[in-house]
Order: structure tokens, then C-alpha cells, then sequence
């Protein structure tokens, strides 16, 4: 194996930063990525790299793709394998509710290294505009990183078109030099562009994406796009739901006639992935179609759903005096406020009746 340089620290750190989306740690089985708040400036970076295995992106500079092949390293962190075959450096990554981070180990051209230590790249979430600071030792040498969530950028690459993350890293190498690297994350998809530039020195060296496992060199300012790429939308989590009762009740007074329901709503994760928290919010209809037009009744929260599982919620609700529910439809919209980003978003209307 090639004498380990400054440029197999600076690979190092780059290929944990592209894999932005990623398997919990292994002892974090409930965790589950949120979807953005974007009215808040608010994203999650787990939403824009899936890796799922089989997954694949060939770019300008080369290909990557997810391994079926999950490690703990002896830092004590799992990760998946976002390897190659043209460049020098396969690392296993993972992402958690501690945040995005390198697990310790990976395949240096085909041999295996456990660095013996996580690094940790990116928070759980960012707001557009901040800067996120770090440090680690390797080699015994203080390596340092900013990363900022610059915020939205539309890009076009031979792949296509796509609304990304504009995120930048600012690499600190032994304070001996330093550079910026930009990425554009599509969501769901993945980086589509990658551009190494601002050496400082002009000779910095730094093994980005695009490095050569040849000669160890970068192809300083060379942007690698994305050509074509496959991923699997059908993984992620998928919430739906049943009712499993749903009764009303009406009783006269002097007030005249009030109903009230009572029931009970089965929610399901049927995806592949974990669901974050969510709401459910209910609302009465003229039809079985959820529309703008239907009356809004009330919420109810939803904490997180692992694959496979489900949750019951109570559903009670007392109507003004003298309306009447004859004909009319009960419907619970799940993930109302959209808060999770799934592999089907088409199933989150659950109907009832119509009303006796």
C-alpha cells in the first residue's frame, strides 16, 4: 500500500461528506430522518443521499455505488459501504441522531484500515446561512473543517436538472493548507456536481472524488457532474392507515340535537425505513375525497413509527347542536403537515363512511 500522505487524510474526510443520507447506527434502531422544515430555512441532509444498497451514480470523474455490505468499525459505529471502482478510497458511512458521520473504517484500493475513530461531519439539521465547525486527529495531527449550508440553488448537469443544497466545506489540512469544496445535493437523489477550488496554497494538495489512485492527485478545479445515476424511491418509510372503529352517537336536549363520534385510527408504517414524529389531522366531508373544501376538526401528534409497526390513536369529537353527519365522511390525513419524506406520499387519506 502508497505511504499514507496528507492526501489520504483529505480523501478521508471528502468521501465521508458525500454520503449524506445513510443507515442509523446499529444501537439507534427507532431513529428516523425528518423531512425539512423549509418554511424555517431548516434541512435535514439525511433526505439527500439514499443509501439503500444497489444504488448507483456515474459522474464526469467516475462512478460510485452502495454495497450491500454493513461494518462496525472498532470506533464502535456501523456504516454501509459507498464504494468504487475507478477512484482510490471505499468508506462505510452511516447517518443518526447524532448526525452524519465516517464510521472509522474503509478499503484503501481494495485493503482494509480502521482508523480507530468516528468523524463527524454534519448535525442531524442545518439552517441555510450556518456554518457548522469540527475537528479530529489522524496521524496524531489536528485536521479542521467548516461546512455551510449556503441554501437552494438550481443546477444543471448532463443528468438533468435539479433544485439542490449548495452546501461548502472548507478543509484544514495540519494547518499546512487549505480549500473549499462545494456540493450540490438534489433531494432523493444524491450530489449531482462536486467542485474543489481555493487551494490555499495554489499546490495545496487534497484527494476530492475526483482523485487518481494512480499518482494520488487531484484534478485541481475539475467539477464532477452527475451523467446518470439509480436509486430505489420505492425505499423509505411509508405511512398509511386504517379505521378500526368509528361510532356516532346523538342525544336530544332543550338545545336541540348533538352528535358526537368516537373512534379509533390504526396508523401503519408499511415502508422500508423508520418514520419521524407526525401529525394526523381530521376533518369532516361532503365526499370521500380530501379537498379544500372539507371542514377541518383536530389533530393528534404521532411520535416515530419503526418499519413494520404501528399506532393506534383515539379519535373523539362533539359536532355544534343541530348539525347533522347523515351522509357525510369522516377523513384522517396522515403526515398532514408533511414532516415526512416518503416513498409513497399518495396513501395518507384514510376515509370513513359515509355516516349513518
Amino acid at each position: 500500500m502508497k505511504k499514507q500522505t496528507v492526501l489520504t487524510v483529505v480523501l478521508l474526510v471528502f468521501s465521508f461528506l458525500l454520503i449524506i443520507m445513510g443507515p442509523c447506527q446499529a444501537n439507534q434502531k427507532s431513529w428516523a430522518c425528518a423531512n425539512d422544515d423549509e418554511a424555517n430555512g431548516i434541512y435535514r441532509v439525511c433526505n439527500y443521499f439514499p443509501l439503500d444498497p444497489s444504488n448507483q451514480w456515474l459522474y464526469t470523474t467516475g462512478d460510485y455505488f452502495i454495497s450491500d455490505d454493513t461494518r462496525k468499525c472498532s470506533s464502535g459505529y456501523s456504516g454501509i459501504l459507498y464504494a468504487t471502482t475507478l477512484y482510490e478510497y471505499s468508506s462505510y458511512v452511516q447517518n443518526g441522531s447524532h448526525g452524519f458521520l465516517g464510521a472509522g473504517c474503509q478499503y484503501d484500493e481494495g485493503i482494509f484500515e480502521d482508523m480507530g475513530t468516528h468523524i463527524t461531519i454534519f448535525p442531524p439539521q442545518m439552517e441555510v446561512g450556518q456554518t457548522v465547525t469540527s475537528s479530529f486527529k489522524k496521524f496524531k495531527q489536528l485536521n479542521t473543517m467548516a461546512v455551510t449550508l449556503v441554501g437552494l440553488e438550481p443546477v444543471t448537469v448532463p443528468a438533468g436538472t435539479f433544485t439542490t443544497l449548495k452546501i461548502e466545506i472548507m478543509v484544514n489540512d495540519y494547518d499546512k493548507c487549505s480549500y473549499k469544496t462545494s456540493v450540490w445535493l438534489a433531494k432523493g437523489v444524491g450530489p449531482v456536481k462536486i467542485h474543489r477550488t481555493d487551494a490555499n496554497p495554489a499546490d495545496c494538495g487534497g484527494c476530492m472524488f475526483v482523485c487518481n489512485p494512480e499518482s494520488d492527485h487531484v484534478k485541481l478545479n475539475t467539477p464532477a457532474e452527475l451523467v446518470s445515476y439509480s436509486v430505489d424511491s420505492s425505499q423509505g418509510p411509508d405511512l398509511t392507515g386504517t379505521w378500526t372503529s368509528l361510532i356516532q352517537t346523538c342525544k336530544d336536549s332543550k338545545n336541540g340535537t348533538r352528535c358526537k363520534v368516537k373512534g379509533k385510527l390504526n396508523i401503519q408504517n408499511i415502508g422500508t425505513k423508520n418514520a419521524a414524529s407526525s401529525i394526523v389531522k381530521f376533518y369532516l366531508s361532503d365526499d370521500n375525497t380530501f379537498d379544500a373544501a372539507d371542514t377541518y376538526l383536530k389533530q393528534v401528534s404521532i411520535k416515530n413509527i419503526i418499519t413494520g409497526e404501528s399506532s393506534d390513536k383515539n379519535f373523539k369529537y362533539a359536532f355544534p347542536y343541530g348539525e347533522t353527519l347523515a351522509g357525510k365522511y369522516i377523513i384522517a390525513v396522515v403526515d398532514a403537515d408533511n414532516t415526512v419524506f416518503e416513498a409513497n406520499e399518495d396513501n395518507n387519506e384514510i376515509e370513513y363512511g359515509p355516516m349513518q
